[in-house]
């Protein structure tokens, strides 16, 4: 997959947001995560295979997971990024993957791990902005 992702959409709500939270900024963020794809680095055991599409398949019983970053107070979230500039912002890991994920591909993993982590937060190195499991 070429590194020219980009959820611009994503990107504006999260700014409005930043500069002025009030409940139709959230209402309108949360409605773009809802329908949209965000970039969330993962590692996994057995690489995929690309199908026709270019896109990733990967067997059935392969272990995917994704990774975790840890604020100041000790809280664990799922980082999550609008595009590949903001990625490549924390990632410098060749081992470190990248997984373009909606948020019914992305809820699951928070459910499972729920009891240890927060939620996620989308761009935390510029824009940082936490979403709770519960407001998920």
């Amino acid at each position: 997959m070429a590194n020219v992702y980009k959820n611009t959409e994503l990107k504006k709500a999260l700014e409005a947001l930043r500069e002025n939270e009030n409940q139709e900024t959230i209402t309108n963020m949360a409605r773009i995560l809802r329908d949209t794809d965000v970039l969330a680095p993962a590692k996994w055991d057995k690489e995929p295979d690309k199908d026709e599409n270019g896109q990733l398949v990967f067997e059935p019983d392969t272990q995917i997971q994704l990774l975790l970053l840890q604020d100041d107070k000790g809280r664990y979230y799922f980082p999550m990024f609008t595009d590949y500039e903001e990625l490549s912002s924390w990632n410098q890991d060749e081992s470190v993957h990248t997984l373009v994920l909606s948020f019914d591909q992305f809820m699951p993993f928070v459910e499972m791990a729920k009891d240890q982590v927060e939620g996620i937060v989308l761009d935390p190195f510029s824009i940082n902005v936490p979403i709770d499991v519960e407001f998920l």
